[in-house]
């Protein structure tokens, strides 16, 4: 009967509504956390990251975003099968899954960090070379730097790299860096995927102009 469909669902709902609401809360909690030490790891390391430069600064910006999106979604699937087991459902089949596809996880992690810190030190050494340029090494304050992993898409990684011009030359530093960056990938073997494109940003970040 519908009416006792509907009674048996308020019933599952009162006994384990609020074991449900603890373990939503708790995984919210814990990303919180998770993404709090992330971020104070990175500025424990802008503090401290002399004698070893920039390099660890970018590495540890780059693996705190990686930490944040693998973590978070550990969490959430963790979270979800304890919801359902608490609903009463049978979750074994989805371990044994999540088995499986943890181990597949863990080996494609690792695949993906070192992807990943070779793109990224690709684009810092292309960023060094246009600064040793002679040309456009007059009109850049500084080499162009890698901040780190900001987003991964289904088929796409945003990774922030920002430069300081003279005023208004960031366009033209923009231009020549994603023209180096591609010949840089092609040279490489990286592949940019034929449905996505090649986004670079380039802020004129030097102070303004003070007229006498």
């Amino acid at each position: 009967m519908p009416s006792q469909g509907f009674e048996e669902v308020v019933k599952v709902l009162r006994t384990s509504g609020l074991k449900v609401a603890v373990i939503a809360l708790g995984s919210l909690l814990l990303i919180r956390l998770l993404r709090i030490i992330a971020d104070k790891v990175v500025k424990f390391v802008e503090r401290e990251k002399a004698p070893f430069g920039n390099e660890l600064e970018k590495r540890a910006k780059t693996l705190a975003g990686i930490v944040k999106t693998v973590g978070t979604a550990i969490i959430l699937v963790i979270a979800i099968m304890m919801a359902l087991k608490e609903l009463g459902l049978d979750i074994t089949p989805i371990i044994a899954g999540a088995g499986m596809a943890g181990l597949a996880i863990g080996f494609g992690a690792q695949s993906l960090i070192e992807d990943i810190n070779r793109v990224v030190e690709l684009l810092n050494r292309v960023g060094k070379e246009l600064q040793e340029d002679g040309t456009f090494g007059k009109i850049l304050l500084e080499a162009p730097q890698v901040l780190g992993v900001e987003a991964f898409g289904e088929s796409e990684m945003r990774i922030r790299m920002v430069a300081k011009t003279l005023p208004q030359k960031q366009w033209e530093v923009a231009r020549e860096l994603r023209k180096r960056i591609k010949v840089a990938f092609d040279r490489e073997g990286i592949e940019i995927p034929p449905h996505q494109g090649m986004s670079l940003k380039v802020k004129d970040l030097s102070p303004p102009e003070v007229k006498a």
